[in-house]
């Protein structure tokens, strides 16, 4: 069997993911390794692991490596203005458009399609404010991510029992205000506006009862 001496693998000591390094040889199939001295932590800490313990780390960092290759290789090769969709399970889908940022490509996403129906936006705080599911707020915002590659649909369309790409963008807009909703959307505004003066303690008691009177009178 060839010597592992000199091999490098990560495994976990402590609450760290350390780097190790073969050292000795301690018998068979039982080697001493240490971990590596840049580590702040827990450097020159040494221990014992058995061969199919190096091997199955030295190959599991292997297949992350091919994994992290294929995923930058794939939003290398995007184009900025291109539209693919994530794929969020379930058959619900973000569709997105590649955006370039800061020398690479992200995914701005733009609708929701798919199956999505216990999901959407259907409701306003008290203050008139429309609340929005997780993905609904990251489009109204127009937040960037980047997902993994295997779960964008253009990347391995097979794998999916559905294509998104013809589904129409689902509505994600909040009904809008009737008068008298408005009027006691208002009213809480007020509230809140009276919350936050009296939550600042540093102010004079004076000061405070005299903004608290303007906001009452609507000013």
């Amino acid at each position: 069997m060839a010597t592992l001496i000199g091999k490098t693998f990560r495994a976990t000591y402590c609450d760290g993911n350390c780097l190790w390094k073969v050292i000795k040889k301690l018998g068979p199939q039982v080697w001493l390794c240490e971990i590596d001295a840049s580590d702040l932590d827990y450097g020159g800490t040494q221990k014992s692991f058995m061969t199919r313990e190096i091997e199955a780390s030295v190959n599991w960092s292997k297949r992350i490596d091919d994994l992290l290759t294929d995923h930058d290789k794939f939003y290398r090769d995007l184009v900025p203005g291109e539209v693919v969709h994530y794929h969020n399970g379930f058959q619900q889908y973000i569709r997105c458009e590649v955006v370039r940022r800061h020398n690479q490509n992200l995914l701005k996403p733009i609708a929701m399609v798919g199956d999505w129906k216990h999901e959407l936006p259907r409701r306003r705080h008290a203050d008139g404010k429309p609340t929005y599911c997780y993905h609904a707020d990251k489009i109204e915002k127009g937040e960037l991510f980047e997902p993994n590659f295997s779960n964008i649909y253009e990347h391995s369309p097979k794998k999916f029992a559905v294509d998104p790409r013809n589904l129409p963008a689902l509505d994600i807009s909040v009904p809008e205000m009737t008068a008298e909703q408005e009027k006691t959307a208002a009213k809480w505004q007020r509230i809140q506006r009276i919350s936050d003066v009296i939550s600042n303690e540093r102010q004079n008691p004076d000061a405070v009862l005299k903004q608290i009177s303007l906001i009452v009178q609507g000013k």
